[in-house]
């Protein structure tokens, strides 16, 4: 289920506040990690438009939460920032990557 959350129809859309603000949770921590992770390694916006082909403004959307993220998206951002798809989803704190299939490290190089 994909939704924006807007403060003035929160409560009209999903009456029960806990489910809207337990999403609302989920969707600040993605951007945040997205956000810590980029700047840690030192790259710009512009960097991840080249390392995922993911175009700039649409990168800052998905970091400021304008915007959804595709599998695919998803997928690429992990790749390029080095970390699990579960991580930026929340499920797990370990930034660390799982390893990486032998197709997946020849199709990098």
């Amino acid at each position: 289920l994909k939704f924006k959350i807007k403060k003035e129809n929160e409560k009209r859309i999903f009456p029960d506040g806990k489910y809207v603000f337990t999403r609302f949770r989920e969707e600040r921590e993605l951007m945040t990690r997205l956000k810590e992770l980029r700047k840690e390694k030192g790259y710009t916006q512009i960097k991840m438009q080249h390392l995922t082909g993911i175009d700039q403004s649409d990168y800052s959307k998905i970091e400021n939460g304008r915007r959804y993220l595709t599998y695919e998206q998803c997928r690429r951002i992990a790749i390029a920032l080095d970390t699990s798809m579960d991580y930026l989803a929340g499920l797990t704190d370990e930034k660390k990557p799982y390893p990486r299939s032998a197709s997946l490290e020849n199709s990098d190089k």
